[in-house]
């Protein structure tokens, strides 16, 4: 179904907030466990609020708590945290047919507070043709504001969790990977990316000293899995 060009509204963005009020508890429940985590690791209230402010993605900021070390592993830091996150380049591309028609700076605005779970709902409405112009920014502020009030939440109230263990928090990476894996598995195909990543980042974790299996591991699934599928994909036409 096709629609008429989408505009940045306050009307679209306060539906936005409302429809988006499920994404909510599970957003703020993330935030204070990496809150929880960044007061572990010593990382600073201020570098913990500016990591959730600036950077704004849950699996990129777990990430680089465990590579947060001093001197700070920069080149690793970006590595790990590109890898983790290529999946908005897709994402974001996905949305062109959607944004193309927005100004330049309110669709770019819309793409800083794009996530996982807000992406999925604007999808659905745009096949839908009930997607507004103000949808992506209102759902993706409304997520951006209680992550990070629960960072700032969770790290002020980390030292009465005690040890992340406790809580299972140490978990939280390995977890949310989990689930994205299981949602975006799409057949037996999918399986030899997982493969190749988790072997080779078990691999890693024998042969390299600190976090640089994350690294590995990351880079290596993601390039062969982009290998994989040209090459599934000229099977396929052939």
């Amino acid at each position: 179904m096709s629609q008429a060009p989408l505009t940045l509204t306050w009307r679209g963005a306060l539906d936005g907030a409302r429809i988006s009020w499920a994404l909510v508890p599970g957003v703020f429940a993330y935030g204070v466990g990496f809150g929880v985590l960044a007061r572990t690791a010593e990382t600073g209230l201020a570098a913990a609020f500016l990591m959730s402010a600036l950077i704004f993605t849950g699996s990129g900021q777990v990430v680089a708590l465990q590579l947060w070390q001093s001197p700070f592993p920069i080149l690793a830091m970006l590595a790990t945290v590109f890898a983790m996150n290529a999946r908005y380049v897709l994402m974001s591309a996905s949305l062109r047919p959607v944004l193309g028609s927005m100004p330049a700076g309110q669709a770019y605005l819309s793409l800083f507070m794009l996530g996982d779970g807000n992406w999925i709902m604007a999808m659905r409405m745009h096949a839908e043709g009930k997607l507004q112009g103000g949808f992506l920014f209102g759902s993706g502020a409304t997520q951006y504001l209680v992550w990070c009030g629960g960072t700032l939440l969770g790290y002020l109230l980390g030292n009465l969790v005690g040890s992340p263990k406790s809580l299972g928090l140490d978990f939280l990476l390995t977890a949310f990977c989990t689930a994205m894996a299981v949602a975006m598995w799409r057949g037996r195909d999918d399986a030899w990316p997982f493969l190749v990543g988790g072997g080779s980042a078990i691999l890693a974790a024998k042969l390299l000293p600190g976090q640089w299996y994350i690294v590995v591991g990351a880079l290596a699934g993601s390039i062969f899995g982009a290998f994989w599928k040209r090459h599934r994909a000229r099977q396929a036409a052939a």
